[in-house]
């Protein structure tokens, strides 16, 4: 169990590592360890290492948006920047275990045509002036101001939850 202790109300959060109390408490320790034990230190530490780096990254973390980002194994962050297609990746993959595949369809669709107008989207990135030479980009190449208006559409909702969970500021 990892304890998290956000605004003074703490919760315990399962991380699946399975050991007898003894390993853990050597492990914890550090001193004479097998080499068994040492995996399980660098594995507590990687646990801890991703609860920290994300509760550095989230601007107002809550239990539910530290849960969501800590189980997913997306990559959401390259440096200090969040990834808006892990963010696109992760949508997708949520409509498709949800069975809405039309809804799935149009998520992929967008992170393929963002894809082509650029090879790295961040949140801090998406502005007024990305957004217009973005439709500036589609125009030229004959899309229809429905398809531009529905991947804007789903760009602007992983965006919005982002700032929701805590990722970004809203007001970009």
């Amino acid at each position: 169990m990892l304890s998290i202790n956000l605004n003074r109300t703490g919760f315990s959060l399962s991380i699946h590592l399975y050991c007898s109390q003894s390993d853990y408490l050597k492990a914890k320790s550090g001193r004479m360890l097998t080499s068994e034990q040492k995996k399980l230190r660098d594995k507590i530490y990687s646990c801890v290492l991703k609860a920290e780096e994300l509760l550095s990254r989230l601007n107002e973390p809550t239990k539910e948006s530290f849960i969501k980002f800590y189980k997913s194994d997306l990559n959401l962050s390259s440096g200090s920047k969040v990834d808006c297609f892990a963010l696109l990746q992760a949508k997708f993959v949520e409509l498709e275990s949800e069975e809405r595949f039309g809804s799935a369809k149009s998520y992929l669709c967008t992170i393929q045509s963002f894809k082509s107008f650029r090879k790295t989207l961040y949140l801090e990135d998406v502005t007024e002036s990305f957004v217009k030479g973005y439709k500036d980009f589609m125009v030229k190449r004959k899309r229809s101001a429905t398809t531009i208006g529905m991947y804007l559409r789903n760009l602007r909702a992983i965006y919005n939850q982002a700032v929701s969970d805590g990722f970004g500021s809203s007001s970009g």
